[in-house]
C-alpha cells in the first residue's frame, strides 16, 4: 500500500510538472476511445444487429445466374414461377425500383419509389401506421392503381395530413390512390436509395418489360423461409426448380441457377471487409 502510494505522489508531481504533455496524451487517449466507441458502433449496428424485421435472419435475396453472369436480375415470368413451385419460403415477393415523377399536389418532383408484388411487407413482416399495405386484388393489369407512401414523403410532402388515405396522386402521367403509410422506423436496404412510394409490380405484368421471360428489368426477389426448412433445403429446392424451368423453356433459361443469400449478407456484404480492418486499426492505434 505503501509503494501504491508513494507511485500516486510521483505521477501528481509529474503530471504539475508537465502539464502540456499531461493534457496531449489525455486528447490522445480521449481520442482513440472516442474513435473505438464509433467505430464499434458502426460495426454493431451493420455487422452485428439484424435488420429490422420480424425474424429478419429467415428472409433472402434470390437472383439468376448463368456460368458467366453470377448474380443476375430477375425475369417477372421466373418470380412467378419459382413462387408457384417452391415449397420452402412463406413468402415470395418482387422488388424493382422506379423512379417517379410526382404531380397533382404542388410542384412536380421526382421521387425514388419500387414496383413490388402484393406480397412484400408480409414477406418483410412489416405493417402499415396508417391505412393498409398492397393485396392480390392490387396486383395485376387492369386494377385499380393504388400507392402506399412511406413516412417521410408523407410528412415532407403532405404535413402528416391524417386524411391522405383515399387522396389521388399522379405519378408519372399516372392517377394512383393512396392506400398506406409506412411507419418511421420502417427501413430498406434492398436499393442504396430508400424508395419512399410503392406501387403493384403486377399492374406491368401485361408490358414488354415483364411479359417476356428473356427480360429481367432490374427484379430481385425476396423470400421468407419457412420455419421448419434450412437453408441447404431451399437451396436444393431451388436447383431443382431451375432445372425444371430450363427444360421447360430452354432458350431462355439454358445452364440457369437461382443463388440465394440472407438479405443481412447482402447489405453488409461489402462492408464486412473494410469495416472489420478499420475496427482492427483503430484497436491497435489506441
Amino acid at each position: 500500500m505503501e509503494t501504491l502510494f508513494q507511485d500516486l505522489r510521483g505521477s501528481l508531481r509529474l503530471i504539475v510538472k508537465t502539464p502540456m504533455v499531461t493534457l496531449v496524451a489525455g486528447l490522445a487517449l480521449a481520442l482513440g476511445i472516442g474513435a473505438n466507441t464509433a467505430i464499434f458502433s458502426l460495426v454493431n449496428t451493420m455487422l452485428l444487429k439484424p435488420l429490422p424485421y420480424e425474424d429478419a435472419d429467415r428472409i433472402m435475396l434470390l437472383r439468376e445466374s448463368r456460368p458467366q453472369s453470377p448474380l443476375l436480375s430477375v425475369a417477372y415470368l421466373n418470380y412467378l414461377d419459382w413462387k408457384e413451385l417452391n415449397g420452402s419460403f412463406e413468402q415470395m415477393a418482387a422488388v424493382r425500383g422506379q423512379t417517379y415523377s410526382l404531380t397533382g399536389s404542388g410542384d412536380p418532383i421526382r421521387v425514388m419509389g419500387a414496383h413490388v408484388s402484393a406480397s412484400l411487407f408480409a414477406t418483410l413482416g412489416a405493417q402499415p401506421l396508417r391505412g393498409r399495405t398492397f393485396e392480390p386484388g392490387d396486383d395485376h393489369p387492369g386494377a385499380n392503381p393504388v400507392a402506399v407512401l412511406s413516412h417521410g414523403l408523407w410528412q415532407r410532402r403532405f404535413a402528416g395530413d391524417a386524411s391522405i388515405l383515399g387522396e389521388t396522386l399522379t405519378l408519372n402521367g399516372r392517377s394512383y390512390t393512396v392506400v398506406g403509410v409506412m411507419p418511421q422506423h420502417f427501413k430498406w436496404y434492398l436499393h442504396s436509395r430508400s424508395p419512399e412510394i410503392w406501387t403493384p409490380i403486377g399492374l406491368w405484368a401485361d408490358a414488354d418489360m415483364l411479359n417476356h421471360r428473356g427480360n429481367r428489368s432490374g427484379i430481385s426477389v425476396l423470400a421468407r423461409l419457412k420455419t421448419e426448412v434450412s437453408a441447404e433445403q431451399a437451396e436444393a429446392e431451388l436447383a431443382r426448380i431451375a432445372r425444371r424451368l430450363e427444360e421447360r423453356y430452354p432458350d431462355t433459361n439454358a445452364s440457369s441457377g437461382i443463388p440465394m443469400m440472407p438479405l443481412h449478407e447482402r447489405v453488409v456484404g461489402d462492408a464486412r471487409t473494410p469495416l472489420t480492418i478499420l475496427l482492427a486499426a483503430v484497436g491497435l492505434a489506441c
